[in-house]
């Protein structure tokens, strides 16, 4: 999704930044790990390959994509706008990404033509970066920019109707993660694959609801390398 290609979010914990690829390399690095792609429901690939689908994440209008950096607070005391490619999105500060895949909401009947869901996909690839509120921080900062976005980044005619995401059953971190801000599991057991299919409508009270939840953030240029 083109949408965001000139965009950088942030807030007191984390930057986000488009998926360039120059981040491709430290990206391929992340994914060569067993356990990442398993928790990810993640397939193996070559570094071409890698290359390839960051243009698809940029180009496709059904995704939307970021790269997760640890925030810098000079950005804050610099008040810099806009964010220049490798200032403060190196590998070094890269720990991992937030995307999102939009579908046609399907009622269990038929697939409307207007209306669509979009699934959330959050990694924190840095082992030693876990657990200490990296993952929610960006994961609301997203939120809130698709949010404030929802009728660019549902389409010309369409609107953004409900939230889902798909987690590993044994990822139980993530799971109480997504839970914490809203969403609920849809079923009482893991699905075919081994993963808890979670969701939030986004009814008035919800968007509320995570609105409510997102710290001070902001929407600031980024320039591309």
């Amino acid at each position: 999704m083109h949408l965001n290609e000139h965009t950088a979010l942030v807030n007191n914990k984390v930057l986000l930044v488009p998926y360039e690829a120059r981040h491709v390399p430290a990206y391929h690095e992340w994914m060569g790990d067993e356990d990442l792609l398993q928790a990810t429901a993640s397939e193996r690939l070559t570094l071409e390959q890698e290359y390839d689908m960051q243009k698809s994440w940029r180009q496709d209008s059904d995704k939307l994509t970021f790269i997760i950096c640890e925030e810098d607070a000079s950005i804050a005391v610099a008040g810099l706008n806009p964010i220049r490619a490798g200032e403060f999105d190196t590998p070094a500060t890269m720990v991992g990404d937030i995307n999102m895949f939009l579908s046609p909401y399907d009622n269990g009947e038929e697939a409307s033509k207007t209306e669509v869901v979009g699934e959330v996909e959050l990694m924190i690839a840095v082992q030693r970066r876990r657990r200490n509120g990296l993952g929610k921080s960006a994961l609301l900062l997203f939120i809130a920019y698709v949010l404030a976005n929802a009728d660019k980044v549902a389409g010309e005619g369409k609107k953004l109707v409900e939230l889902r995401a798909k987690i590993h059953g044994k990822n139980e971190a993530s799971v109480a993660l997504f839970e914490g801000i809203g969403f609920k599991k849809v079923g009482e057991k893991v699905n075919y694959f081994g993963e808890w299919d979670l969701s939030i409508p986004l009814t008035e009270d919800n968007v509320a609801a995570l609105k409510a939840q997102t710290a001070e953030w902001k929407s600031i240029g980024y320039v591309e390398h």
